[in-house]
């Protein structure tokens, strides 16, 4: 995750200078948005467990550092667009003088199948979040498995970009073919056994809800 987001920082750098070179400054602020979505919503989203660690290992100082990086890094890039978000973002990240004294930033290695890799499962994962909105099955119900194919060869971090996919979906199983036609499908048969355990995080969450609402502690012992 984190080497997937720093090639997507160096691929910014580089769209977005190529653009403003050609003085097309319209295509250099649209690279913009969707970096930012992919920092917010798929990287610091993943991130969540790594970023609440109670303990100070080395990950979460790592994630901490590469996601301070990435964002001066980014009102470097901001600078030229939005002058006075880059320069507060900078100066809150470094206690800096100003942004706009600095040089443009210099992109380094790009990681090409990474950032491959991890779109295709970005991909799979709107296209499954999709065929459930279409099934009218919410997201906290389990399914059994998800089927893909005639996607990316996943490489060996393979298990581990299957687990994204599990959580993300909330499928028990991904069956993950990269030759034969591309189709990505859900199976959307649900068992006995599925239903109930749905039917268990929908409490969950309503419990949650309500000690939230009651003003009490994760430690805080209740009778349900």
């Amino acid at each position: 995750l984190d080497t997937w987001i720093m090639s997507k920082l160096h691929t910014l750098i580089n769209d977005v200078q190529k653009a403003t070179e050609e003085y097309d400054l319209q295509s250099a602020t649209r690279f913009i948005l969707p970096f930012v979505d992919d920092l917010s919503n798929w990287y610091v989203r993943r991130s969540r467990k790594r970023f609440w660690k109670s303990d100070d290992d080395q990950d979460k100082a790592f994630v901490y550092k590469t996601l301070h990086y990435v964002l001066v890094q980014l009102s470097l890039v901001l600078a030229p667009f939005t002058p006075f978000l880059a320069e507060e973002l900078y100066r809150k990240l470094t206690g800096g003088e100003s942004v706009h004294l600095l040089d443009w930033p210099s992109s380094g290695h790009v990681n090409e199948q990474v950032v491959l890799e991890m779109d295709a499962i970005r991909f799979v994962v709107n296209e499954g979040l999709s065929q459930r909105s279409k099934a009218q099955i919410k997201v906290r119900q389990p399914l059994q498995a998800v089927s893909v194919s005639g996607m990316v060869d996943l490489g060996p971090n393979k298990e581990l970009y299957l687990d994204v996919l599990k959580e993300e979906l909330n499928v028990k199983s991904v069956n993950w073919n990269p030759n034969g036609e591309n189709l990505i499908e859900l199976d959307l048969e649900l068992t006995d056994e599925l239903k109930s355990e749905g039917i268990a995080r929908e409490v969950v969450r309503f419990v949650q809800s309500a000690r939230k609402e009651a003003g009490l502690e994760v430690d805080d012992r209740i009778e349900l």
